[in-house]
């Protein structure tokens, strides 16, 4: 041994324990230096893990074949070093009888002598450095105080590599354990908050578009007071998994609060900003499917559904903090949520410093009535056996200028808060019965015979509003039989409503009640309302086939017959949620999948086609 050349080695070991090293790096070293300070042929080193020795370098491919013998096999005097804390030391292999595979192998490597010295300390063994000779001869005791300084310095570093190793595992822990939810394991808000900031720093540099999709669960305080909130935490869990895996990788969804989620989306390749809100909003219908699917949470099962609102920061150097990002967002959550839960709406974030997005659409309606920038959609209503179209849903449209195509429930509120809503409103009753009249003149009796307009609260409350039906109907030479009234169940807890929808079915217009089964109306009114219609609400058809929301809606059906009111069932997106429809005897169907809502022009041409007003 030369001692020199001992020294050095212990200060190479210093040197790679100055850096970040690893343990694998540390112990490639040691095999290393020990070659050049001891008279070696070669040499290996194992690291125990797990309580096994674990091969990690050898200096040659003499050497190596030994190393992996001993950690597969977990034979040799790697392990009888490490079990006894002590050297073992062969000067002749051809006298050790103790592992004959081991011996026979560094016969044929042409390997006489070995050397295991443990990397002993605080009580155990952290590792093994193997010496081997060619020829065999004696292990000195210079040799053997030399191997064992060594493995005491390696050793050292060891340790202290674990210890750094492990506060940092705990320090990122806790870090982890900060800026993540305790229940879901999601990020929480402060972290959201951060990702957001930076997404909206890059969008501005990069004029690229970013979106907030803000996710509450529809009545989910009912399913902590029914079933507790073990149970409630357990569908909370398993809905930030599902969520998880239907976004994309670089998306990030974080636990806003309680039963509130949010995701943050950039990198969305889109070439408008209608394309990107389209986008988006399909990422969020996903999201929406995935939350609706049944789940069995201890033997009970559980279907919920989900008012997601959708906030988008466009192509500017203005954009929006994330504060307020997420309140356009959440904004659009509530009016998701009040127009019937289970939905989606969008706003786009106005790019305006001053004037909020709310108030700067407010500011737009009042001029979009003045330049024509509203359309109707009509979506059909089929007969359940037949599939003809027997009937249309009217929904207003609003051409924005900047915005593109905004369905209702991104500006109705703003409209009813703001007044705008008895005017977009009576122009929506003379458009929808002048294309009554034309479908009247051209289809006759294969067309629609009732298109439903849905009336606000305001709109009722308007003493004018009869007056301007009845203007509307004798203009364009039709009955009130083929205009009717739709209003959400809720709308029956006010005796004025009522009375004036009492007026307008005296009138001869008939009424609809749309999400019936989830409002708060009492069971008298129902029975005092002359309702000839009833749309279950969608979230009573997403769980379908499930049985427990089969059973909903025969109860549902079984109610509606009591009141001798005839059901559609909104929301039909899948032949098989058909199929269980029309096996409960609802008379007719509304969804995407008999037709989305579309402009007059393209229902006509569909009708035209098939010659008859029949979807499918």
């Amino acid at each position: 041994m030369n001692s020199e050349i001992l020294v050095e080695a212990v200060a190479e070991l210093a040197q790679v324990a100055t850096g970040n090293f690893s343990a694998e790096a540390l112990l490639g070293s040691l095999c290393v230096v020990a070659v050049r300070a001891f008279d070696v042929d070669g040499a290996g080193v194992m690291i125990v893990r797990n309580d096994q020795n674990v091969f990690v370098q050898a200096t040659s491919d003499q050497v190596r074949p030994l190393e992996v013998y001993q950690e597969l096999m977990r034979s040799g005097p790697c392990a009888e070093a490490v079990a006894n804390e002590a050297p073992i030391l062969v000067p002749d292999l051809s006298l050790e009888d103790r592992w004959p595979p081991f011996t026979a192998l560094a016969r044929d490597q042409n390997l006489s002598a070995v050397a295991a010295v443990p990397l002993l300390s605080r009580g155990k063994g952290w590792g093994v450095l193997d010496l081997y000779r060619v020829a065999a001869r004696p292990w000195t005791v210079d040799e053997v105080a030399g191997a064992k300084i060594l493995a005491d310095v390696a050793v050292s570093y060891l340790v202290m590599a674990h210890d750094r190793d492990k506060a940092r595992l705990a320090q990122d822990e806790l870090a982890h354990r900060a800026m993540h939810d305790d229940l879901t394991g999601l990020p929480t808000r402060g972290l959201l908050m951060d990702r957001l900031e930076h997404a909206l720093s890059v969008a501005v540099r990069t004029r690229a578009q970013t979106a907030a999709v803000f996710v509450d669960i529809d009545l989910f305080k009912s399913v902590n007071d029914s079933f507790g909130h073990s149970v409630g935490d357990a569908v909370l869990t398993e809905l930030a998994v599902r969520m998880r895996k239907s976004l994309r990788a670089g998306d990030t969804l974080a636990r806003f609060a309680g039963d509130e989620f949010v995701l943050v989306c950039e990198g969305v390749v889109a070439e408008d900003r209608a394309a990107f809100a389209a986008r988006v909003t399909s990422l969020a219908q996903r999201v929406g499917a995935a939350i609706s699917r049944p789940l069995e949470v201890d033997s009970v099962e559980i279907v919920v559904t989900a008012s997601i609102g959708i906030a988008i920061a466009g192509q500017d150097e203005r954009a929006p903090s994330a504060r307020e990002l997420i309140a356009d967002a959440d904004t659009a959550m509530y009016s998701a949520k009040q127009s019937g839960r289970g939905r989606t709406v969008v706003r786009d974030h106005s790019t305006g410093v001053d004037i909020g997005y709310a108030r700067q659409l407010g500011h737009d309606l009042a001029r979009a009535v003045l330049n024509d920038e509203f359309t109707v959609y009509y979506q059909p209503i089929v007969d359940t056996l037949s599939h003809r179209t027997v009937a249309v849903e009217a929904l207003v449209r609003w051409n924005h200028p900047r915005d593109g195509l905004l369905p209702a429930a991104a500006f109705i509120d703003i409209a009813v808060r703001t007044g705008v809503v008895n005017t977009v409103g009576r122009w929506v009753i003379d458009e929808v019965c002048k294309t009554m009249r034309t479908w009247m003149d051209e289809f006759g009796d294969t067309g629609p015979t009732t298109a439903y307009i849905n009336l606000s609260a305001r709109e009722l409350l308007d003493p004018t509003l009869g007056y301007a039906l009845g203007r509307s109907l004798a203009a364009h030479r039709i009955d009130a039989a083929h205009i009717g009234i739709e209003i959400v169940e809720d709308d029956l807890s006010d005796p004025i409503q009522i009375a004036r929808l009492l007026e307008l079915h005296d009138l001869g217009h008939p009424l609809s009640i749309d999400d019936f089964g989830t409002g708060y109306s009492s069971l008298s009114r129902l029975l005092e309302f002359p309702a000839v219609l009833a749309k279950i609400d969608r979230s009573f058809i997403t769980g379908l086939p499930n049985k427990r929301n089969a059973r909903v809606v025969e109860a549902i059906m079984a109610m509606a017959k009591a009141l001798d009111i005839q059901v559609i069932a909104e929301g039909i997106e899948t032949d098989e949620q058909a199929r269980v429809i029309e096996a409960s005897g609802c008379q007719m169907m509304q969804g995407y999948f008999f037709g989305v809502p579309q402009s007059s022009h393209e229902l006509e041409e569909t009708w035209r086609y098939g010659s008859s007003a029949v979807i499918g």
